[in-house]
């Protein structure tokens, strides 16, 4: 058990936060400006499909921290963190918000990793 907790540890979940500059002169409806688009994620790995190992930590994106026996990833937890790059940013508004989920099993049914991904495009 302490094997997978370690490895779980290692491979633990991630938050980031990214900018996508690629797009961010894109026009948006309304007249607002376009100040980033922006790719939120989060993962988890659970034992068994039910209990959490590892999560990434929102509140501190793009960082090595993640929150063990926790689950954080949750669509909430996804809105927090893109609330935070928009006042980061200056952004009054997100626009364009979508949000996928997937999962993966490893090692059969041992492992499973959960992750959350939201885009959008802030705005002023």
């Amino acid at each position: 058990m302490s094997a997978i907790c370690a490895a779980a540890a290692l491979l633990s979940g991630c938050a980031t936060v990214d900018s996508l500059d690629c797009v961010r002169h894109a026009p948006v409806e309304g007249g607002m400006t376009p100040v980033e688009n922006v790719q939120v994620m989060n993962t988890n790995w659970k034992l068994l499909s039910c209990i959490p190992l590892a999560s990434g930590d929102p509140a501190q994106p793009n960082t090595v921290a993640c929150r063990m026996f926790r689950n954080t990833v949750t669509l909430q937890n996804q809105l927090d963190m893109l609330e935070a790059e928009a006042r980061r940013t200056g952004a009054k508004k997100a626009v364009d918000v979508t949000t996928e989920y997937s999962n993966e099993r490893v090692l059969f049914f041992l492992l499973l990793r959960e992750k959350i991904l939201t885009s959008a495009t802030l705005v002023k």
